[in-house]
């Protein structure tokens, strides 16, 4: 008999179509982009999902091999951003067939000159690297 397929366990409240959307890319993910205002949740959708996509790989509890976080608090410069983005990409999972993440929590405060930087590991290493932005703005 063939296994349940994983889903996506989450305590938000009317995600219901992303939940639907996020659950059949699982397997496959593609770069994600969340965007909506504070409070909707964004990064716990981001995390839940994350969580969900390593516990199909028995990965209980993914560090610093799999998920490379930029976040706000840390600088964002561009030469930090290609250092660390630089040395994460080059090296590739230790189990093939498992991507890496590269996260970009409140990607609004990026500055462009380092979300242009993240360009070309986002063409270059999608065999191996997965992004997920998130944003309260589209744009």
């Amino acid at each position: 008999m063939e296994a349940a397929p994983m889903r996506i366990e989450t305590d938000l409240i009317g995600q219901d179509e992303n939940l639907k959307i996020l659950n059949e890319i699982l397997k496959d993910p593609p770069h994600l982009f969340f965007s909506a205002g504070y409070g909707c949740g964004k990064t716990t959708l981001m995390n839940d999902f994350l969580r969900a996509y390593y516990k199909q790989y028995s990965i209980s509890n993914p560090g610093q091999e799999w998920i490379l976080n930029l976040s706000s608090d840390q600088d964002r410069g561009i030469h930090c951003v290609r250092q660390s983005v630089a040395e994460f990409v080059r090296h590739a999972p230790k189990t093939p067939g498992i991507y890496r993440w590269i996260l970009c929590d409140d990607a609004d405060s990026l500055p462009i000159i380092s979300q242009q930087a993240l360009r070309r590991p986002m063409e270059t290493h999608d065999h191996i690297t997965r992004f997920i932005f998130c944003s309260r703005h589209s744009s």
